[in-house]
């Protein structure tokens, strides 16, 4: 019997050390997973503010443009800038779908990390949980394991007494 508790003290403190590996492989994964998030959430700032720059420039050209255009409608010159208008606006809907493909793949990024984080973090809260439970079989199993070595050590005693 003494044999059996020493071998379920022993795997009870195998399976210990297991999910305490776990949960440190847990934990690196998550800082990770911050790093990461925290790395895209500034891509993502510098690319909203690329854009806010973009559309300034923009806003800017076009001001440009119209004042030329003006200008040039005084002189009877209007057919060239509308073609030059046109092809503002198509670069304006091509750059602007392009950062917006970019922010929607960083969003995107960020919320599968924020979901990985989510579950690493229940991950660590199931493996402590379970842990916990491991150490406190592991106490209950020690007392067991001292009840048994007092019985066992007043049996002997008795069984002493009784042949002296």
């Amino acid at each position: 019997m003494f044999i059996i508790e020493l071998k379920a003290h022993k795997t009870l403190h195998q399976r210990e050390t297991q999910f305490d590996q776990q949960i440190e492989e847990y934990q690196q994964k998550l800082e990770q997973a911050n790093l990461e998030i925290q790395h895209l959430q500034s891509e993502l700032e510098k690319l909203q503010e690329e854009k806010t720059n973009f559309n300034d420039t923009i806003n800017t050209l076009t001001q440009d443009f119209e004042t030329l255009k003006s200008e040039l409608e005084d002189r009877g010159l209007i057919i060239p800038f509308f073609c030059i208008s046109l092809y503002i606006s198509i670069i304006d809907q091509t750059e602007n779908t392009e950062f917006s493909e970019r922010e929607n793949y960083y969003k995107s990024e960020i919320k599968e990390l924020k979901s990985k984080r989510e579950e690493s973090l229940l991950e660590i809260q199931n493996l402590q949980s379970k842990l916990t439970n491991l150490q406190e079989e592991k106490t209950t199993m020690e007392d067991k394991l001292n009840q048994t070595i007092n019985t066992l050590k007043q049996d002997y005693e008795k069984h002493l007494n009784k042949q002296g």
